[in-house]
C-alpha cells in the first residue's frame, strides 16, 4: 500500500498504465466505473454499460485481460498477446494501434496538427481515477458506488475525504 501521503502503492502506481488500456477498449476515456467492490482479495469496477475491469495481482510485465463470450484476450505493456482460443488472434483488429510505440512523438505531431493523441490526457486521468478509487475500496474494505461526472462518492462523506490528503501550514493558505 505505500505511503499514503505520498503513494498509493503498486496498484496506482503502476495500473493506470493497465487500466488505461481497459478504458480505452472499452470506449470509457471519458468516465470509469460507477461500482467498486472487494471480490476475492481484489477489486472489481462496475462500468454503467455492464463491462467488469477486475484489479489482480499479476506478474511482470504489466498485463490486461479481455474476457467475452467467446474467449480472452491477453495483451500486456511489452507488446505480448495470447488469445484463448488461439482463433481470436487471427480476428485481432488494429484499431488505434495500442500499445503506441512511440506515446511523445504521436503528442508532437499532435500539438503540430492540433489532433486528439492516441493518449489523451482525459484517458489517463480517467485510469489513474479507477486506481485511486479501487485504493479506497481496498483501504476501506467495503463496495463503494462512485460518480465518474462528478468524481465524488455517492453519499460517502468518510469515503470522499480519502480523496486528498490534508494540507498543513504553510501550503494550506496557497
Amino acid at each position: 500500500m505505500a505511503h499514503r501521503d505520498f503513494a498509493g502503492g503498486m496498484l496506482t502506481e503502476w495500473g493506470s498504465h493497465t487500466a488505461d488500456l481497459c478504458q480505452w477498449a472499452n470506449g470509457a476515456d471519458d468516465t470509469g466505473p460507477i461500482e467498486f467492490e472487494l471480490a476475492e482479495g481484489t477489486v472489481v469496477g462496475h462500468y454503467a454499460n455492464g463491462v467488469k475491469l477486475v484489479f489482480e495481482d499479476g506478474e511482470w510485465p504489466l498485463h490486461v485481460r479481455f474476457v467475452g463470450s467467446e474467449g480472452s484476450v491477453y495483451v500486456d505493456d511489452d507488446g505480448g498477446i495470447e488469445t484463448k482460443p488461439k482463433s481470436l488472434l487471427a480476428q485481432r483488429k488494429f484499431g488505434k494501434g495500442y500499445p503506441q510505440a512511440n506515446h511523445v512523438r504521436n503528442f508532437l505531431d499532435c500539438v503540430k496538427s492540433r489532433r486528439r493523441p492516441i493518449a489523451p490526457a482525459e484517458g489517463a486521468h480517467r485510469a489513474n481515477s479507477a486506481c485511486q478509487v479501487a485504493n479506497i475500496c481496498l483501504q476501506l474494505g467495503r463496495t463503494l458506488e462512485w460518480d465518474p461526472k462528478k468524481e465524488r462518492f455517492a453519499g460517502d462523506p468518510m469515503a470522499d475525504r480519502l480523496l486528498a490528503r490534508a494540507v498543513r501550514e504553510p501550503w494550506n493558505q496557497l
